[in-house]
């Protein structure tokens, strides 16, 4: 019983561990990543996205953003709000058409609550 646990430890250790890097979310890249609806269309858009947060605490929740492009324009807007999930949460309460459904693992998104 006391190795399994401290097997258990050890690998939840290294879990923890992996996820940790040498460097932080304000290093991390800017660069579009391609997923969004191309600019092109000459109508407007909203896209919500969500891709886990940076570094361990990926493993449990995802950093969620809307990207917004009005009708004619030729690039998104970001839109993150001051709590990455909280604005959006706010968003899609302020506005039921768009179905907006975040993730459980989208952390903060109760705040508003």
């Amino acid at each position: 019983m006391v190795i399994r646990r401290a097997v258990l430890v050890m690998l939840v250790g290294l879990v923890f561990l992996a996820g940790c890097s040498a460097n932080d979310w304000r290093n991390a890249s800017r660069e579009p990543a391609g997923i969004a609806t191309p600019a092109t269309s000459p109508e407007a858009v909203i896209e919500v996205f969500a891709a886990d947060a940076y570094g361990w605490r990926g493993i449990v929740a995802v950093h969620t953003w809307i990207a917004v492009k009005p009708a004619n324009a030729n690039e998104y807007t970001a839109l993150p709000g001051p709590n990455s999930n909280t604005f959006p949460a706010w968003i899609a309460r302020a506005v039921p058409e768009l179905g907006l459904e975040l993730p459980f693992s989208a952390i903060g998104k109760g705040y508003i609550d």
